[in-house]
């Protein structure tokens, strides 16, 4: 058994308090840990209550930590999960993390996906099967990948982002190789962006049709 003789704030982060325990420094505690378990000065606290009391702190730590993580940029479920785990905290505290963020639509891979899509499509001028590898290296769900992509990804549209980025780079860096090297580079930089076989076919004739070529 141990006694709280003093609960002291600290000076850096004042939402955290030192526990002092027989008159000695024992851990530190969240405010939500201190009110949660109602820790106070003179409590008696046994080796069992000492362990929930860190085990608490350790599961808000990981909720902390997933708020951090989805502070700096949307997540998916699966980024944040890798993200807990490479940290170091347990299964079960991963867990309750995750149940907490889901809850409170912290995480939502639903709307992380249609996000991802438009900005991709958008900033990045990809092509849909790229942005589909990518969301299922992120932990997407294949079948929500492929909702979203359907919902979201116009042919037309599609060929006009493969059109003008194509006579960018053609513009750039092919302009001064003959047709068949330009078809061959233009060709393989479609195909890294993520475009379709019938859509790059289709830009490759248009953008080298309009090329002048001894």
């Amino acid at each position: 058994m141990s006694i709280i003789t003093k609960i002291e704030r600290q000076k850096k982060n004042i939402r955290r308090y030192s526990i002092y325990l027989d008159q000695e420094y024992s851990f530190s505690v969240s405010e939500d840990t201190l009110i949660k378990l109602g820790l106070k000065k003179d409590m008696i606290v046994d080796r069992n209550q000492i362990d929930n009391i860190l085990k608490q702190e350790d599961n808000n730590a990981c909720k902390s930590y997933g708020l951090k993580l989805l502070g700096h940029r949307a997540r998916s479920e699966r980024e944040i999960r890798d993200k807990m785990f490479s940290k170091g905290y347990c299964q079960e505290h991963i867990e309750d993390a995750i149940k907490y963020l889901k809850e409170f639509k912290y995480i939502d891979d639903e709307e992380y996906a249609k996000i991802y899509i438009k900005d991709r499509m958008n900033s990045k001028k990809l092509g849909h099967k790229r942005i589909k590898y990518e969301l299922y290296q992120k932990g997407i769900d294949k079948t929500l990948i492929q909702d979203k992509i359907n919902k979201l990804v116009n042919d037309d549209e599609e060929y006009e982002r493969a059109l003008e980025t194509a006579q960018r780079k053609m513009n750039t860096s092919y302009k001064n190789d003959d047709n068949q090297s330009a078809y061959r580079k233009l060709g393989g930089f479609l195909q890294r962006k993520g475009f379709s076989m019938d859509t790059i076919i289709k830009v490759l004739n248009k953008v080298l049709k309009s090329q002048d070529y001894d």
